[in-house]
């Protein structure tokens, strides 16, 4: 799978904008009760942290997607994600904080918000990195498995055709010589048997023949 799930199709994508919808409302009621600041900072640093955070989670795929778990070493696969989350947060923060500064008059009254704050948004970057980024493995875990049962199921019905394909070629015509050879004799000796026979033949050729179609 080297699409993003998310951006598969529109069905995905809007179940992933709600879900930013739903963090941008935690993180706003964190703001609002947690910290005594200007109602139009918590607004706009909800709004456009959260945007440019839904917009870089879309890249985190490719960091799943080209780091699977099963051909790397886990202690490589965990250092990696602390190393691309730590940069990926750090660059969160720098655009988030220079977009604001675009948007609110009394820059040096946000900056003060936004350095008393910092900690617990490096903290927030990470934990979204984090559950994005396993998200993603578990989606490429479910599909790995979903592959890996088609391809079982596949195999299966490959070793059934061979086996149907083999049984047919036991009927040879040595087989039927042989078979109408004995017929042959027994009519003579036990007409009655002899029908029983036959039908049991014919069942049988009909029966292996008929599977051979399927």
């Amino acid at each position: 799978m080297l699409v993003n799930p998310i951006l598969s199709s529109f069905k995905n994508f809007r179940l992933y904008l709600f879900f930013w919808l739903i963090i941008i409302a935690i993180y706003l009621s964190i703001l609002n009760f947690g910290i005594n600041a200007d109602l139009y900072f918590i607004l706009i640093d909800s709004v456009v942290f959260n945007l440019i955070l839904c917009g870089l989670g879309l890249s985190f795929w490719y960091s799943a997607r080209f780091l699977p778990l099963e051909r790397n070493n886990l202690l490589k696969v965990i250092s990696t994600h602390i190393f691309g989350g730590v940069l990926l947060t750090i660059l969160w923060l720098f655009l988030g904080y220079n977009i604001i500064s675009l948007f609110v008059d009394n820059f040096d009254d946000y900056s003060k918000f936004f350095l008393e704050t910092l900690p617990w948004r490096f903290l927030i970057g990470l934990l979204i990195y984090f559950l994005i980024t396993s998200f993603y493995y578990i989606i490429i875990y479910y599909t790995g498995f979903q592959e890996k049962i088609v391809t079982e199921n596949k195999y299966k019905y490959l070793a059934t055709e061979a086996e149907l394909k083999s049984l047919k070629f036991q009927i040879n015509p040595h087989f039927i010589f042989n078979s109408l050879n004995s017929l042959s004799a027994l009519t003579t000796i036990n007409p009655k048997k002899a029908k029983v026979m036959i039908q049991k033949l014919a069942d049988f050729l009909r029966y292996t023949l008929s599977n051979n179609e399927k």
